[in-house]
């Protein structure tokens, strides 16, 4: 259950019953067992967690045996926790994949984030003054920060150094766009934290048909927030 959490206060993941842990092999689940374990594991994730997660709990064959998947979604509502524990003691998140208990800070900023609001907006001093030099100091610890929380090599180099232009186009996104939904939040929060989105990505992390993913991202290259680069099936989308 602290895994379920930890999903739902990141970016989300799939929790498959069926493989042994330490060996991975396929073991499967008993076929007429299987509805009845569904409702069970729905239940106890709707029981256990605050805010209420609801899991996408699914059917799946893999070697010709039958696996439960349970898709957790990256939530809205955050900090999510175990009820029995509380908040302070009871909230977790993803570390290099691993599932860990969140400290102070990361639960103050999770709060901030279930407000849809920032760190920088709550503390941020207006007449303090920083120089470039300091300015690129924080860039780099950032990026240095993402590429070693990132689980693939892959993703790593996915990742784009931050630099003093690129932090003011996010800050004009916040402040551009009023009638942002939540689809589009979580779309740029995933952008600003990867570097950019592919259509495929946003149909897993938004749960959404092929139509429906183009859709919001035809609003976001509408309103200046994302643009397209790339062709066909190789296209991806970047803040604007």
């Amino acid at each position: 259950m602290k895994t379920v959490v930890a999903f739902a206060n990141g970016s989300g993941g799939k929790i498959v019953f069926g493989v042994e842990d330490n060996t991975c092999q396929v073991v499967g689940i008993h076929q007429e067992e299987a509805f009845s374990i569904m409702d069970g594991i729905t239940s106890a994730i709707c029981d256990s967690c605050t805010p209420m997660i609801v899991p996408i709990v699914t059917l799946a064959s893999v070697e010709e045996k039958v696996v439960i998947v349970v898709n957790i979604m990256p939530g809205s509502q955050r900090p999510y926790y175990l009820t029995t524990k509380g908040k302070e003691n009871g909230t977790y998140i993803r570390v290099s994949g691993t599932t860990r208990p969140a400290d102070s800070f990361v639960l103050k900023e999770l709060e901030f984030e279930g407000a849809n609001r920032c760190f920088d907006q709550k503390y941020a001093a207006p007449e303090a003054s920083v120089t470039e030099d300091e300015i690129s100091h924080f860039c780099n610890k950032m990026y240095q920060y993402a590429a070693e929380h990132y689980r693939t090599e892959e993703a790593v180099e996915r990742i784009r150094p931050l630099t003093k232009q690129k932090r003011k186009s996010t800050d004009k996104v916040r402040k551009s766009t009023d009638n942002i939904t939540d689809n589009h939040k979580k779309i740029i929060q995933y952008v600003e934290e990867r570097g950019a989105i592919t259509n495929k990505e946003v149909r897993n992390l938004l749960n959404v048909k092929d139509s429906r993913a183009l859709k919001i991202l035809k609003e976001l290259v509408a309103a200046g927030v994302l643009h397209k680069e790339g062709k066909l099936k190789g296209s991806y989308y970047k803040l604007k």
